[in-house]
Order: C-alpha cells, then structure tokens, then sequence
C-alpha cells in the first residue's frame, strides 16, 4: 500500500501548476468537475455513434485520463476551500454517476460485448456513490478507500476501452473480467451498506 500512497503523491504533485492556474483565476471546484462532465460527451456520442470502430474507444481511455486529472483538480481545489462538506459531496457524486452514466453506458453497444453486465456495473456504481452520499449527510465522513469506487471503476473501464481499442478481440476473458468487476462492485456495495447500518 506504501507504493500505491507514494504514486497518489507523485500524481497529486503533477497537478499542483494547474491547481495554482485555477487558484489565481479563481476557477472554482464545481466548474471544474463539469468541464469534466463536458469533456465526457464526446467519448459517449462517439462510442454510440461508431461502436464498431476502434478510434472511439482510444479516445474514450484518453477522456477517462483527462477525467481523473481534472477530478483530482476539482477535489484539492474543494479541499483549500471553505466548502460545506455535504453541499461539496452532492454536487461531486452528482456529477460522478452523470459522466459514468455517459462514458460507460455506449460501452454496452460494442459488438461483442456482454451488455447485461456494463448496464449492471454502472447500476452498481451508482449505487455506490448514492450511499456515499448518505454517509456524507449522516455526518460520516472517510477517505475514498472502497475496493471499487470511482477511480478504480475507471481503471477497470479503462483497461476494457484500452484493449478492446488496440484491437483485442471480445470473447471469454471479456466476460471473465466483467463478472469479476461486478463481483467486487457488489463486495463495496455491501461494505458501505454495512457501513451505514453500523452508524444509524
């Protein structure tokens, strides 16, 4: 885990000029997610419009890459600032299922492609950031640790867009791998539900 903090460090580091940008121009946290929201159409419109085609599926890992940077912008600037907790974690989760909502939906239109499970994942998903946002109202605030939260959605999602954009043919290891995201989707479900009933 140690290594893993230590690239979260790295990351963060790398952000800091655009954080010190959006700082001085005074471009707030919220506007900053929904560029991010933005930037998420044209990935979803291509890979709906050409879901044969392998370009829009590059294009859709480069948008997940832009998505992660402008939301680990969105979140340093959210956290310099006196932001209401609650106000903060409703407007982000908002945003998180609306942008999964239309960067991994069109996924299930690919040729090949187990579209129960895409349309599942990202039913789970949302179930997950909308829990997230009871805790945050209940007053149970954490670190995002969950096993399958949204970064590691989009690195699942990510590999997926990858691989199947170089060309990678879809068959069992697609379907392996799918059910296995699920399973650990349910796993983090599960787990903030415990965690809710152990606070009420």
């Amino acid at each position: 885990m140690s290594g893993y903090f230590k690239l979260k460090t790295v990351y963060r580091d790398l952000l800091l000029p655009l954080l010190d940008f959006c700082a001085r121009k005074e471009i707030s946290a919220g506007r900053i997610r929904l560029v991010a929201l933005l930037s998420a159409l044209p990935a979803g419109v291509s890979l709906a419009w050409q879901p044969s085609a392998h370009w829009p599926l590059l294009l859709f890992v480069v948008v997940l890459v832009l998505r992660h940077a402008l939301h680990g912008i969105a979140a340093l600037l959210s956290a310099g600032r006196q932001n209401s907790p609650i106000t903060v974690s409703f407007r982000e989760k908002l945003l998180v299922v609306a942008t999964d909502g239309i960067l991994y939906l069109p996924l299930a239109l690919q040729p090949g492609v187990a579209s129960a499970w895409i349309v599942i994942a990202v039913m789970l998903g949302l179930i997950h950031e909308s829990m997230g946002t009871v805790e945050t109202k209940g007053g149970i605030f954490r670190r995002d640790y969950d096993l399958m939260g949204a970064n590691n959605r989009a690195l699942w999602f990510g590999a997926v867009g990858l691989l199947l954009g170089l060309g990678v043919a879809p068959g069992l290891w697609l379907t392996l791998m799918l059910l296995l995201f699920n399973f650990m989707l349910l796993i983090t479900v599960a787990h903030r539900f415990r965690r809710l009933r152990r606070a009420v």
